[in-house]
């Protein structure tokens, strides 16, 4: 029964999540493109740097909760609690973002702090939902899930691509595109997650004390942000919007792979978890291999696709002749996707491990890394220096989380190695 729960979950959170996140490659990318005439790359520009600065800031509203929540079997912490936290969190990061755009220069660029404005509470969503999703996921209802991220995916597109053709203006298309998202996720995934949720009185006490808990959580996934997301901020910031379009055009096919892989990691949670009470060293290192595994199995299927399709697709996508150029940009990019999936893998096994120290000098590597590199690359290497520069930051981050999490699993697993 195990067996064919996890199947069905993995089908269901991995389709869903990936019809999803396809919706956000059609929107950023083809939608805005096709209907935006001769302003396609610009237009690209604007919104690829309002979803970057969104993505910095979006880690820190889900304050790293969701493999916490999804471990803590016990029910340590009341379902509400976790809910009630999610109202802190959402607001405080978004409040950060914007504060972020003033201080970057976005607030006198007119449109652009409009599309970063809109899109940033769009993108909320996402953190607003997951603590919901949690409550789904601990119930093994990870069906109900996909079906939602699905139903939102396709929703976003027909709203984004109508309100593109009625106003031909971006941030006007985000205002009708957010304002359906926030329709949605209270009618169904709300509706759908009330009868798993167990209600309860809400302290400030609990929901303070599972906020300090989760802290440590909350700074990693928002260094992991920044140091991820700064290479892009700096490529728009040195080349300008355009080239982020580009850059953009270029990425969305890709940023599909990464994100389908990513989400199939989640169903998994539980069982790392099962394995670890278990004190099952090796059943914890099987299962981590052959997730390991998959990811390079579709990191080399990647390097194959872009081979024989990879420039006949970008001109088949985009019929620009600017975004066809950059093909070569496909192969860096595929390299940093291998790496960010490695990168999801071990942030959260060693989540599992509550091995946050590791967590959090790992972040604090490679906020160093982005920071020393990021613009040398851009310059050098032009829009590949980018992707270079992400693909370096990762890396370093691997090998402390690979280093940290074999230390941490073997503590964990003593006692049952010297029974043996």
């Amino acid at each position: 029964m195990e067996e064919k729960t996890l199947k069905r979950n993995l089908i269901f959170n991995t389709v869903g999540n990936a019809v999803y996140y396809l919706s956000q490659w059609v929107i950023t990318g083809w939608l805005v493109q096709k209907l935006s005439g001769e302003q396609g790359a610009y237009n690209a520009g604007l919104l690829s740097t309002a979803a970057t600065i969104a993505n910095m800031f979006i880690g820190l509203a889900g304050f790293g909760m969701r493999n916490y929540q999804v471990s803590d079997l016990s029910g340590t912490v009341s379902d509400s609690a976790y809910v009630a936290s999610r109202w802190a969190t959402v607001g405080v990061s978004s409040l950060m973002a914007l504060i972020y755009s003033l201080i970057m220069g976005y607030g006198g660029k007119g449109q652009q702090f409009w599309c970063i404005l809109f899109f940033l509470i769009y993108k909320m969503m996402e953190p607003f939902t997951d603590v919901w999703h949690g409550i789904l996921q601990k119930a093994e209802r990870m069906d109900i899930i996909g079906i939602a991220y699905a139903g939102r995916g396709f929703l976003s597109v027909a709203v984004f691509a109508a309100s593109m053709l009625l106003t031909r203006n971006v941030a006007a298309s985000l205002f009708f595109l957010t304002a359906s998202s926030v329709a949605f996720c209270i009618l169904f995934d709300l509706r759908k997650t009330a009868p798993f949720w167990q209600r309860s009185a809400v302290s400030f006490h609990s929901v303070a004390g599972l906020l300090l808990q989760c802290l440590p959580l909350a700074v990693h996934t928002f260094l992991n942000g920044v140091s991820t997301n700064l290479p892009k901020v700096y490529l728009e910031q040195t080349l300008g919007t355009e080239e982020m379009g580009i850059f953009n055009l270029v990425n969305s096919p890709v940023l599909i792979l990464q994100v389908g892989i990513a989400y199939l990691f989640a169903p998994f949670i539980t069982h790392f978890t099962h394995r670890l009470e278990e004190k099952d060293r090796k059943g914890f290192l099987h299962l981590a291999g052959i997730v390991c595994g998959i990811v390079l199995a579709a990191g080399l299927l990647g390097v194959l696709g872009c081979a024989l399709f990879g420039k006949w697709g970008l001109n088949f996508l985009y019929h620009d002749e600017r975004v066809t150029a950059h093909a070569g940009l496909l192969y860096p990019m595929i390299l940093c996707v291998v790496f960010s999936c490695f990168s999801v893998l071990l942030c959260m096994l060693n989540t599992i491990l509550r091995n946050m120290a590791g967590l959090l000098i790992s972040n604090v590597l490679e906020l160093v890394v982005a920071q020393v590199i990021s613009v040398p690359m851009i310059r050098r290497y032009g829009m590949a220096g980018t992707s270079i520069a992400t693909t370096v930051i990762l890396a370093v981050q691997c090998v402390c989380l690979v280093s940290w999490g074999l230390y941490g699993l073997r503590k964990q697993t003593k006692e049952e190695v010297k029974e043996n």
